[in-house]
């Protein structure tokens, strides 16, 4: 059995939108991604040696508060 596939599963731990919810943000457990929302695509991903609980995006700048 193939013990290593567990360990690289990604989680989601939390999802945010902006104010005017034209970008969704993702804390996981390996890092952050974030994504447009009108047309979808992602936009932006940092990946960290710890997992990440919660990310803000601050309107449309970019400003971004992470809490590990």
């Amino acid at each position: 059995m193939d013990n290593t596939s567990k360990f690289n599963k990604e989680v989601i731990n939390s999802v945010s939108y902006n104010q005017d919810r034209s970008f969704v943000a993702l804390a996981t457990s390996i890092g952050f991604k974030i994504y447009s929302t009108n047309p979808f695509a992602l936009r932006h991903q940092r990946d960290f040696s710890t997992p990440l609980q919660f990310v803000e995006l601050i309107g449309k700048t970019n400003l971004i508060g992470l809490v590990g």
